[in-house]
């Protein structure tokens, strides 16, 4: 309607015309009340259609809300700081002439002795500043919502949560900033996307190349057997035999580890979670490397309940992330010292710890040392693929516990645990 792009105070006015001039009407004519019917009518009827089909901006097409939106134009040009500091300039100006205007008014009808100019300078006025007032609350509670909203966003992102967008009215004074943060979200998407997709491609190409190194090795291993049967040989070609068949070995556990660890990555690996005894498969492992505890000339301090202590996990994996934790305890333990192997039960948790003098200096931090192909000792490069605990932190997750390390001074603890059961 043509009527709702005036000015509720253009309506006003032109309300008040048709007042007068239905008056006169009245008054200059006692049989003009057909006109009168109708004139009241066809005005009626124009501003309560533009009521309905306008509804709120019935009131709010003014000359103050376009005023405001002049001035909001303005504003966005201004940074947010400034912007929302000259907001309250802005307003304090405003209650500043409206109060210069009272006062000059109220002068004027002193000196005039016109008490009705006062009463309605002040209650325009009034009127004025009350409505001021609730468009500035209104837009302060829109903000703060706003503000809320992109604080709960980002809390979201924080969490994990990298599609959902922020959807703001482009009239709002954080829009530029859901717009920032959409963009920025949007580019943490695509760069986690893209270092999926890589991890992938690499789980494949480790997965792939083990497999093809498998069947080649299994032979090159089956001849170094059949050399060293050989009756006969030199002595130093008896050296190399074994050489290589240690050689051969080494390779064979590292590709087994590059092929566990990658299944582990990717999940693409069977998990047979069941009801097992944690202190039991604890001491069945000890007993497994009691000869090569035996000769590391180290001191195992073992403190693992008789008692059953019951989780749900896998077995054979579990069973692999132990060994793997004690092989490296031998392996980077200082001769001489103490390793500390014990497993508690703190309320609803099962928790197993190893703990070991390092020989060499930990120069690194506790996520370091869980990368891939990484040592402690840098130094060290005759044994050990530096897969061992990285295996043995990726099994654990798969059987549903917590695989920690905890680095002070020269002391390395590895912590496992996981819920209790009975």
């Amino acid at each position: 309607m043509v009527s709702g792009k005036l000015w509720f105070e253009v309506k006003g006015i032109l309300t008040f015309i048709v007042i007068i001039f239905v008056a006169a009407l009245h008054f200059n004519s006692r049989n003009s009340w057909p006109v009168i019917l109708l004139v009241v009518f066809w005005w009626s009827y124009i501003m309560l259609a533009d009521l309905l089909v306008n509804r709120g901006k019935f009131f709010s097409n003014n000359s103050i809300t376009w005023l405001i939106g002049k001035y909001r134009a303005f504003e966005r040009k201004k940074p947010f700081q400034k912007a929302m500091l000259l907001r309250i300039y802005t307003l304090i100006s405003g209650f500043g002439i409206l109060a210069f205007f009272v006062f000059m008014f109220t002068c004027i009808a002193l000196a005039e002795r016109t008490e009705g100019l006062f009463f309605l300078s002040f209650f325009f006025s009034t009127i004025i500043a009350a409505y001021l007032v609730y468009r500035y609350i209104r837009r302060y509670k829109a903000m703060i919502d706003d503000m809320g909203r992109l604080c709960d966003h980002i809390k979201a992102i924080r969490e994990g949560n990298t599609e959902t967008k922020l959807e703001l009215d482009k009239d709002a004074d954080l829009y530029p900033v859901s717009r920032d943060l959409n963009t920025i979200q949007q580019g943490i998407s695509v760069a986690l996307e893209q270092q999926l997709k890589s991890e992938r491609m690499k789980v494949d190409l480790i997965t792939n190349v083990s497999h093809d190194l498998k069947t080649p090795l299994t032979s090159i291993i089956s001849y170094v057997d059949l050399l060293s049967k050989e009756e006969d040989l030199p002595a130093h070609v008896k050296d190399y035999v074994g050489i290589l068949a240690h050689k051969s070995q080494q390779l064979k556990s590292l590709i087994n580890d590059l092929f566990d660890l990658s299944k582990a990555t990717s999940k693409n690996i069977e998990v047979k979670n069941e009801k097992l005894s944690l202190s039991k498969l604890m001491q069945q492992v000890l007993g497994e490397f009691d000869e090569e505890i035996q000769a590391s000339g180290l001191d195992f301090r073992v403190s693992i309940p008789q008692e059953p202590v019951y989780i749900i996990s896998d077995g054979a994996k579990l069973h692999r992330v132990f060994g793997n934790i004690i092989i490296n305890a031998l392996k980077y333990s200082l001769v001489g010292t103490r390793v500390y192997v014990q497993l508690v039960v703190e309320g609803n948790k099962a928790v197993a710890e190893v703990k070991n003098i390092a020989n060499y200096e930990m120069d690194f931090d506790e996520e370091t040392i869980l990368q891939r192909f990484t040592r402690g000792d840098k130094a060290r490069t005759t044994e050990g693929s530096g897969l061992g605990l990285a295996i043995a932190r990726h099994f654990t997750d798969l059987c549903g516990g917590e695989f920690r390390i905890k680095i002070d001074g020269d002391l390395f603890k590895v912590e496992l645990s996981f819920n209790a059961c009975t």
